[in-house]
């Protein structure tokens, strides 16, 4: 099942592309709130919250690893003479 497999990869592909951008958006907000920190001294920054953009993505790209592994491991596992 070429089709299953490439469907698979794909998948598995853009899950990373998915994970990537939220562990970015994290660090980059770990970054700003490093920047508050030093810019106002008074300002004392007890733990920084996970965006919501990174938590989503994040999200979306672990179901999409999922995804992407279960087409992979069908196409494996599935007759060679099915279409």
């Amino acid at each position: 099942m070429q089709k299953l497999r490439s469907m698979g990869i794909f998948i598995f592909v853009c899950a990373l592309f998915c994970l990537v951008v939220a562990v970015d958006k994290y660090y980059s907000a770990v970054k700003t709130a490093e920047a508050l920190t030093e810019r106002m001294p008074g300002f004392v920054l007890e733990q920084v919250s996970i965006p919501t953009v990174s938590l989503v993505t994040g999200f979306i790209g672990v179901m999409l690893l999922v995804a992407g592994v279960i087409c992979v491991v069908q196409s494996f596992q599935s007759p060679a003479n099915e279409i």
